[in-house]
């Protein structure tokens, strides 16, 4: 992705009206671990070894920075896991709706709808007889890109295969319940996809104007939290002590 900002960015940024976070998405991804930020050193007090290093741009879209987020992400998720077992729930706006929340001019409030409407749903649902009649736990991670960079919001959701009744405090269950770059050029990028429509792998190729394009329709308005914690997961009401207890 750097290598097509410092290739072309500077002919996008000059043809098209971009946001704020847009413009610095660019900036900072073709800059990130280069001089133009500067770096620093880590010093080995056993053998005297001195690794010199450049900083990190720490943006969000960064795919470079964004490697070391998500292994340190899911390294402290791992020590919150219960013994039981969890499911993965898809939510996918209808493809109707994409233009209202490309193009709408508050788009953090059109994602925090679409958070909305998942956690009340799976709320609502878990309340009944026909799942287990408690509040469940969630993780919910909004993707906005589709397998060829296309603009597809959708949210991914980690659930609990159960739920705690908060009316005896007892838990309840019930049994049957990014893209890597291949290849690029002087002018085109091409990358591996999955076409789902016959399960395959495949190639595309793009002229990097639309490559830049499609990347840029991800880069969600600053402040925005991509991942959110719903139910008995919520920060204001997890206690994983108590959770252990309830399992027997």
């Amino acid at each position: 992705v750097a290598d097509v900002f410092n290739a072309s960015g500077d002919a996008y940024i000059e043809n098209h009206r971009l946001s704020c976070e847009q413009r610095k998405a660019i900036e900072d991804i073709r800059n990130c671990r280069t001089a133009n930020l500067g770096g620093h050193t880590t010093h080995c007090p056993t053998c005297g070894i001195i690794d010199i290093s450049y900083n990190s741009c720490r943006n969000r879209n960064c795919p470079k920075c964004g490697f070391q987020k998500k292994i340190k992400w899911l390294y402290h998720r791992k020590k919150d896991v219960l013994p039981i077992t969890y499911y993965h729930v898809v939510f996918t706006l209808p493809e109707e709706l994409n233009p209202l929340f490309l193009f709408h001019p508050n788009q953090k409030l059109m994602y925090q709808i679409f958070f909305q409407s998942v956690a009340k749903t799976i709320e609502l649902l878990a309340k009944t007889d026909k799942y287990f009649c408690g509040k469940p736990g969630m993780i919910a991670t909004l993707h906005t890109w589709g397998q060829i960079l296309s603009f597809h919001p959708h949210i991914h959701c980690i659930l609990t295969g159960g739920g705690l009744d908060t009316s005896n405090n007892t838990w309840t269950f019930k049994d049957e319940f990014l893209f890597p770059i291949k290849v690029q050029t002087e002018n085109t990028v091409s990358f591996h996809y999955k076409d789902y429509r016959d399960n395959k792998q495949k190639v595309m190729t793009l002229e990097h104007e639309e490559f830049i394009r499609r990347f840029l329709q991800h880069v969600v308005p600053s402040g925005f939290m991509r991942i959110r914690y719903y139910g008995i997961l919520d920060c204001n009401f997890y206690n994983h002590r108590r959770l252990l207890s309830l399992q027997g």
